[in-house]
């Protein structure tokens, strides 16, 4: 029997109407999808494709942590239930919020299932640092200003805000105290744009880091930070 082919389809930030066409015609095909079980990534696409409801749902227990040898272990897991359905002649399309090829925990699982010989294909999709941009009405880089991305728990964070150009925080969520004391260290607050679940429902929006009081926000935060 032929085996099926992995398919990452990133769905975007969080609004339904940013699914590509392709992510969409890849997702149809599919027989089977699967997604962390967050299940943000499902609910973007069901809303967009309510169909997907009737295709096998494989939840995947990958846990949200920083000790390797859980995260190694929950891979592994999910890479193995994942090829159970390839090995049964079945496509699979993997979901993932934002582009499978930023900071996706797809990345680590299609290693494991394409070293033992399965095909596997990449759907890019719509960034949040893109989306987010988009939101606050602003340009990301032009001419040849570089554009650096950058994960808030990045060891160097302070050498990193020095580049020149435009920088971006991802995941800043819960390091945002620590992060805005920093960012008022090197007179960046006031530049320094936040977006907080970009696309969704819930999204908010602050113009500077310094017009945030005491809001708390989620893990789907980001911050832009342009040259003055």
């Amino acid at each position: 029997m032929k085996q099926g082919v992995l398919y990452g389809v990133g769905v975007g930030p969080g609004d339904p109407e940013l699914l590509t066409l392709k992510a969409v015609r890849i997702v149809s095909a599919c027989d089977a999808v699967c997604f962390p079980e967050m299940k943000s990534a499902f609910e973007i696409a069901h809303t967009a494709m309510p169909e997907i409801a009737d295709k096998e749902i494989i939840p995947l227990d990958l846990p949200m942590t920083r000790d390797a040898e859980v995260l190694r272990l929950g891979r592994e897991k999910a890479a193995a239930r994942i090829m159970e359905t390839l090995k049964s002649g079945k496509s699979v399309a993997f979901l993932t919020l934002g582009d499978v090829s930023i900071y996706s925990t797809f990345g680590y699982v299609r290693r494991i299932i394409a070293e033992q010989g399965y095909e596997t294909q990449a759907i890019p999709g719509i960034t949040s640092f893109c989306a987010a941009a988009a939101a606050l009405g602003e340009d990301l880089a032009l001419w040849e200003e570089p554009l650096h991305i950058i994960p808030a728990s990045y060891p160097d964070l302070p050498g990193a805000l020095r580049m020149k150009g435009t920088r971006v925080l991802m995941k800043s969520g819960s390091a945002i105290p620590e992060v805005r004391a920093l960012l008022q260290d090197q007179g960046l607050a006031a530049a320094a744009r936040v977006v907080e679940n970009c696309g969704m429902e819930n999204q908010r929006v602050w113009k500077s880091v310094n017009d945030m009081g005491d809001a708390k926000t989620g893990y789907f935060t980001l911050i832009i930070i342009k040259d003055e």
